[in-house]
């Protein structure tokens, strides 16, 4: 019942411990896009449900600071662990083994938790595409 070591995961999974760093850093790159990708859609979608009833630019302007709003309550809202990888990686820029060594965990353990805030953001942002922007 404990995080198992870096070397044990490879060993369990037939890969050298590079060859596992190597595809942590690419799981972490496909969570980036697909993250940056459903906030675009979210912007983009509800841009496009209020462009007949404002001028694009303040629609534009005031859907974004909607948006922002809404990603900063859920970010509010992560659990403080979550909130501390959410903060080192995406304003720091450190990457998940600086993570890892900050925390004191493994670098897995930093992708687990940057996958479960992401995870957690991404339900917030489609809480608020449905219209139930007071609940982020």
């Amino acid at each position: 019942m404990r995080e198992p070591s870096d070397r044990e995961l490879a060993d369990y999974l037939g890969l050298s411990e590079k060859q596992l760093d190597g595809l942590i850093s690419e799981m972490s790159v496909v969570d980036t896009v697909s993250f940056e990708e459903l906030l675009e859609s979210s912007y983009m979608g509800a841009s496009d449900a209020a462009g007949a009833v404002m001028d694009g630019d303040v629609s534009d302007r005031l859907l974004r600071e909607e948006l922002q709003e809404a990603l900063a309550a859920a970010i509010d809202a992560l659990p403080p662990k979550q909130k501390q990888v959410i903060s080192l990686y995406y304003y720091e820029n450190l990457n998940l083994r600086e993570i890892g060594e900050v925390l004191g965990v493994s670098q897995q353990r930093v992708s687990q938790i940057r996958a479960k805030a992401i995870e957690n953001l991404s339900e917030a942002i489609k809480r608020y595409d449905c219209g139930e922007k007071k609940r982020v």
